[in-house]
């Protein structure tokens, strides 16, 4: 690997965070946290967001220095679903996908509990 996509970087910490807002609509469908997102990023506990987002930022630096990342670049995603064809090089850009979202949401649910202001 010679060079950092930092579209690709831009798109893993997005979906992360994407992760980490689908686990604060969860936790507020189940009446376990009141007010906005950003309610509960930046009022409720904002060392817990601090750390969740020390967690994204890690995450999505590893999956640029390793080349994950590259698979997420949002023209290959584009083209993986565009003809409804998936082939194995597209279902690894789909668990790539499927894999930051899923980081973020883990990171937010393990550190970022919110409060019942």
């Amino acid at each position: 690997m010679k060079d950092i996509n930092l579209l690709s970087l831009a798109t893993v910490i997005l979906l992360q965070i994407f992760g980490s807002f689908f686990h604060w609509w969860r936790m507020r469908s189940q009446k376990r946290v009141r007010g906005t997102f950003f309610d509960y990023l930046f009022s409720d506990s904002p060392s817990s967001t601090t750390a969740m987002f020390f967690v994204i930022v890690t995450g999505a630096w590893f999956s640029a220095t390793t080349g994950t990342a590259d698979l997420i670049n949002p023209m290959m995603v584009y083209n993986a679903l565009k003809d409804g064809v998936l082939s194995a090089k597209d279902i690894h850009i789909i668990n790539a996908l499927i894999g930051a979202i899923t980081t973020g949401y883990a990171a937010d649910s393990l550190l970022n509990k919110g409060s019942d202001k």
